[in-house]
Formats: structure tokens, sequence, C-alpha cells
């Protein structure tokens, strides 16, 4: 890489160019491609164009602190950003200078708030500290990025008070003090924090500070802090978080990278690192079909791709396909409305590539992840399954959980994350179902389940792809922490010709123990027999051991209808020394 200090003397730059392209602008009001998304924006500008600026009191500041709920404070903070993001992309698109007038008031009360961070960052929060609104949280820096970006795009049109305002706030809450400060302990996180939290403190630095030697120091933090974040993928490029995660902290990475190229006139090229180009291809790897990811750790099992951020990886990197159009997450990105995900989903989104995934067969062999996808019929059946260890970040107490999708579902699932409470983040995670292995379709060994832990991990002994079917067999008895099981095996067989798993394992104790056989899924399921039908999609069979089904359900996500309840498959087998529970999964649909 170029000496940096050098790079940013650079004076003969564009930022973000898209945005001054008249000719995209034309594009993006006027072909087919962008309809639906000017629709969502026109209707929402709408629909808030008489309401007032939602507040952000303090009784629902308290309450993360009072009750762990953080949903209710959070509503109405995204909803700002909603608002004013709506506004500045309506102005960017339209030039109306009432869109612009809006945006001001947005811009005005956001100065205003006591806090950009969130109440879950900010550690007991009904004591008062003016420190609260200096600590550097994925939320306050990314309102910093926002802002500042608004700033630049939108030079000499917004009122001097404003500007100046917003100007002060950002410098004031996040660029000062992050440029006083000893290193914040996300600098040398492997995870979305230390993307998020970097870039955005970058983009800003980049939009606000003019001078390459005060510029300097701040971006030589950033970039460690990304080198940081880059080694949290596996080797081979795999997200350990789960594609929620993926999205969040690649996409924050690609957005400051292409914003440095752009400062430095292309001398400095964070994409360049092999590791990017890696970890690049994980959603076209790890999806299930367009729209459903393979949902483990901390992701939910549907995620619809964003447009502009995938588009871009497409244009940085020749063999990256994105998932199909239809399946983007639309003109606002995602449920917290950054400003970064909306404004290039319009101004880097390419009309021309519809996209689409194909067939795909993959191993991570440093993340323990497996996954087979193939077509029938115009639609996918997917299995995947992991290995891994019990303290990734976002963990789950999962090893050894695997899906099985067909019909745009998963049949037999990962749950994927829970409710985001003050307890799911704390000593009480996994007592919860869906962080603990109890909510993952995985063995119970004499009532016990995965213990959290490095050292809980699952040793890969085969993953074999072939023409017409796929091996994943691994040990994962120390998953379990139990000093009496000597050994524990399972193997899977996917048959992608006649569309069924084998699912079998082997258990050796010192001592007879009993085990219970678990399988989860979100689609009620019914015993016939012997045998457990899921909906008319697929059906479990036991092959060779004598052992009954039983159901149960527990509640998952009441406000989402999809995963309001989780159904539980148990097979209960008695105390042996020596156990193998087979089991064949047919798909019926």
């Amino acid at each position: 890489m170029e000496n940096l200090l050098d790079a940013l003397k650079e004076k003969d730059f564009t930022l973000f160019p898209e945005c001054f392209d008249r000719a995209k602008k034309e594009k993006i009001l006027h072909l087919p491609f962008y309809k639906e998304m000017i629709r969502e924006l026109l209707e929402f500008e709408k629909s808030t164009r008489e309401k007032d600026f939602p507040s952000l009191p303090f009784s629902l500041f308290r309450l993360f602190d009072e009750t762990g709920d953080r949903e209710k404070y959070q509503e109405k903070y995204f909803l700002r950003r909603k608002i004013a993001n709506t506004y500045a992309l309506m102005y960017l698109l339209y030039g109306k200078k009432e869109y612009l007038s809006r945006l001001e008031d947005c811009l005005w009360k956001i100065c205003g708030e006591y806090t950009w961070c969130l109440p879950a960052h900010l550690g007991s929060i009904l004591e008062y500290s003016p420190e609260h609104k200096t600590v550097l949280d994925l939320f306050n820096c990314e309102t910093a990025a926002s802002l500042s970006e608004m700033l630049y795009l939108l030079k000499g049109r917004l009122h001097s008070a404003v500007e100046n305002r917003v100007r002060d706030e950002i410098f004031k809450r996040v660029l000062s003090p992050f440029s006083s400060s000893p290193p914040q302990w996300w600098e040398s996180s492997k995870m979305n924090w230390a993307s998020v939290c970097a870039s955005s403190i970058g983009i800003a630095s980049i939009y606000l500070i003019e001078d390459e030697n005060a510029l300097f120091p701040i971006l030589q933090r950033v970039i460690s802090a990304l080198n940081s974040f880059l080694s949290g993928f596996s080797s081979d490029g795999a997200c350990l978080e789960g594609m929620l995660y993926w999205n969040y902290g690649l996409g924050f990475f690609t957005y400051f990278s292409v914003l440095l190229s752009e400062r430095t006139g292309g001398k400095i090229n964070l994409s360049q690192d092999e590791r990017v180009r890696k970890a690049a291809a994980f959603q076209q790897n790890f999806m299930l079909d367009d729209l459903n990811a393979a949902s483990f750790s901390d992701s939910p099992p549907q995620n619809r791709f964003i447009l502009g951020f995938s588009h871009r990886l497409s244009k940085l990197f020749a063999e990256i396909t994105p998932p199909h159009f239809s399946c983007s997450s639309g003109a606002f990105g995602d449920n917290c409305f950054r400003w970064q995900h909306m404004v290039r989903n319009f101004f880097w989104s390419e009309p021309q590539s519809t996209g689409g995934l194909g067939e795909c067969s993959c191993f991570y062999k440093d993340a323990g992840l497996f996954l087979r996808r193939i077509k029938r019929k115009n639609a996918f059946v997917s299995f995947a399954a992991k290995a891994g260890h019990n303290d990734e970040p976002h963990n789950h107490n999962d090893i050894g959980s695997f899906i099985l999708f067909c019909s745009g579902k998963q049949i037999f699932a990962d749950p994927g994350s829970g409710e985001y409470t003050r307890e799911y983040f704390s000593d009480g995670r996994y007592g919860l179902i869906a962080t603990s292995s109890r909510g993952h379709s995985v063995p119970i060994i004499d009532s016990k389940f995965q213990m959290p832990g490095n050292e809980q991990k699952g040793k890969i002994i085969t993953a074999l792809h072939k023409k017409n079917s796929s091996k994943f067999e691994i040990e994962f008895s120390k998953a379990y922490k139990n000093p009496s099981m000597l050994h524990l095996k399972r193997t899977f067989i996917f048959d992608n010709k006649n569309l069924c798993l084998d699912l079998i394992d082997d258990f050796l104790f010192d001592t007879p123990l009993p085990a219970k056989e678990r399988f989860v899924t979100f689609i009620p399921p019914k015993i016939i027999g012997n045998e457990v039908f899921i909906g008319n999609y697929a059906k479990i069979s036991v092959q060779g051991i004598n052992i009954s089904p039983k159901i149960s359900e527990e509640e998952f996500l009441l406000n989402s209808p999809d995963r309001k309840k989780l159904y539980i498959i148990d097979f209960e087998i008695p105390p042996q020394k020596e156990i193998k529970a087979a089991f064949k999964i047919q798909i019926t649909e």
C-alpha cells in the first residue's frame, strides 16, 4: 500500500461521484428497475408529511435499564433516521425546497438528541453523565457518518446555521473524542463493531477534515481497526457472525474503502486485500436461495440483500453474483434504515444486473460450515450444517446444528437470532431458547445441553461433495463437557438426487447414560405411527432403533408470525454405554 500521508495529498478528487451524475439521477427517476424503490420512498414521505417528528422521551430511554426492553426506544430512534434520510434522498433526486426545509428540521432535532448512542450501549443510563454524548458506539458513529455525507452532498444548500450545527455536533460527539482517546475496545475486535465504528469515523473524517495532516492519524487508526475486522473472517472468507452481520460489517467496510480510494485518487484501495475478495463471496455461497440465509449465529432466516452494496461487490469482483434483484431489501436497506445502505441502494445499483444465485457446493474448513444448494423445478433445495465452536462472535451453542430447506422454507431449522434484550447479551444468554443448544437440532446428553466456550468445538472428519450426494461428518463430544462421554460422531449424508438426508449419531460413554435426539422446526409437525411429518414438506423416520417421538413447543418470537413458535421433536433413548441412532429425512414436497 502506498504511503497513506502522501496519498492524502491528492487534490483532484470527487467523493461519491454517482450522486452528482445527472444521467444516473435520470435513470433512477425513470427506469422501471427503480420504480418499486421510488414508490416506497414517495409513500413513506406522504405518510409522514403531516406528522410531528417522533420524540425520544426519557420514559422510553430508561426502559432498557429498568426492564431490559430496547425496542420501544429504538423504534422511535430509527424512525427519526428514516424520516431524515427520506427527505435528504428526496431532495437529492427531486431538488424541491420543501424537502430541504423538512430535512433541516430533522437535522436540527437530531442535533438536539441527548445522545446518538443507544441505551443498550451506555451501561447504566439512569445516572446522568455528559460522557453519554461521546460514547463511540455503533449508532453514534453511524449518525456522524450519515450526517457528514449529507453535508457534503448538499453543500451550500442547507441553511448555514443547520450546516454549522451539524458539523459542530459531529466533532463534539465523535471525531474529537476519537482523536483524543486511547484505543477503543472495538478497534482490536474481530467482528462488526470494528468495521462499522471505524468505517463510520473514517467516512465522517474524509468528508469533514480537509487537512491531510489532521486526517492522517485518524485514518491510520481506522485502517488498523479494519484490519482487525478482516482477521475475524475465517481464512477462507466465512463470517462467523452470520449473514446479517456480514451485510453490516462488510457493507460499511466497502462504503469506507471506496470513499478512501476516491479521496486518494485510487492510490489506497483496501478492497485489493485478498481477504476482502474471499469475504465478498460468502453471501452467494451461504444462502439457501436468493431470499433465505443459512441462519447460524445471530442471523434471521430471511435475508433480503442490500442492493447497492451487493452490486458494488459484483463490480469490484467479477466472480461475485448477487441474489435476484426481486429479493433486495428495497429502498430503506434494513430495519434500522441506515443512510449508507439507503442512498447507495439508489446510486450504486446496476439496472442491468438482475442477479440470481445458482447451485452451490461449499465447505468453509476453518469455520466448520458446510452447504449444498441444488435447483429442482425452478426452486432450490438446500442442506447446511456446522461444526465450529461455542465461543464465536454472536455465538449460539449449536455445534452439529443443521438446516434442510425446500419450497422456500427451512423444514428443519436453525432458529437464528432471538429478540435482542438486556438478557440476550448478559450472563443469562444461554438460558434462552434461541442461543442455547436446547433450541437447536442437536442431542441432549444426560439431560444436559452444550456448554459455551472455545474448547467446546467440533472436529471435522469428512467434508465431501459428489455429483449426487454430500457427506459431512463431525466429532463433537467436547461440546457437552461431560467426562463420561468418550465419543460423539454425527454423520450427515445428503442425497440430492432422491432428496433425502440420512443423519447418524454414534455415542460412546464410559457408563450408561440417557440421550435425547432433538429436531426443531417452525412448521407444525404431526406424528403418524412412528414417523413425524413436517407439514407436507418432509417426514422423519427412525432407522434400526426402537424409539418413539414426542412433540412439544416453545414461544420463540411473538412479534414474528413465521417464528412465533418453535416446535420440538424429541426421541428419548434410555441409558446405554453405546448408542447408534439413525434417522432418514425424506423431502415429500
